[in-house]
């Protein structure tokens, strides 16, 4: 992906227009997907390199290098986590939001509010 963004020279964002704060926007995007991708590289790396050690855990200078495990159960069914006794009562939060969008007060309801800023999707035959 060759589509770097050029930062205006001197400038700060509060003194970019619209156009030239999405362009920066995108510029960080990509690099950070950038930076992304080689600290998977790296701690792709680190794991072989503590598995071959026989250790799950290594001191590099100042930090620890911890090598963990995540169990994750993506192909269970819910039929067969109910048999196991592995199913435990959550609340709906699409039924709640539908009911906040009716009107309806939610005790406990809570509201964020986040900018998202991503490139136009061109529409197909055009």
């Amino acid at each position: 992906m060759e589509n770097k963004l050029e930062k205006p020279e001197n400038s700060m964002p509060f003194e970019m227009n619209d156009s030239q704060l999405v362009e920066r926007h995108e510029q960080l995007k990509y690099e950070m997907e950038e930076r992304d991708a080689e600290a998977k590289i790296i701690r792709e790396e680190f794991a072989d390199r503590l598995t071959k050690a026989g250790v799950d855990s290594k001191v590099v200078d100042d930090f620890t290098v911890v090598k963990k495990k995540m169990t994750t159960f993506p192909e269970t069914t819910i039929e067969f986590a109910k048999q196991m006794g592995a199913v435990k009562d959550t609340i709906d939060t699409v039924a709640l939001r539908n009911l906040v969008a009716k009107g309806i007060k939610i005790e406990g309801k809570q509201e964020v509010i986040y900018v998202t800023i991503q490139r136009k999707r061109e529409k197909p035959n055009e």
